[in-house]
């Protein structure tokens, strides 16, 4: 399976320097899935971490359910590693 979304391999050249992306077409991607819907395709929602992680997490939550996005709801987790700053 290596190289199969190599076509959709990207970067960015942001603040930090370079930072690998990748710009996953929604559509079917043969031999990676057959369903292109977010909610197979998503494994979990990181948020954080923050000070106000947990009202982070709620509002995550809603905006999921008001997008119809139920799957999802579920899937959003808060980070448990502290923030630390760069330099």
């Amino acid at each position: 399976m290596r190289g199969l979304l190599n076509d959709q391999l990207s970067y960015f050249n942001g603040p930090r320097g370079l930072e690998p992306k990748l710009k996953l077409r929604l559509q079917a991607q043969p031999d990676v899935t057959d369903d292109p819907a977010l909610e197979t395709l998503i494994d979990r929602i990181i948020l954080g971490p923050s000070r106000a992680s947990p009202i982070l997490k709620m509002t995550a939550q809603r905006l999921l359910r008001e997008c119809g996005k139920m799957a999802l709801v579920n899937k959003v987790h808060v980070s448990d590693i502290p923030f630390r700053m760069l330099r």
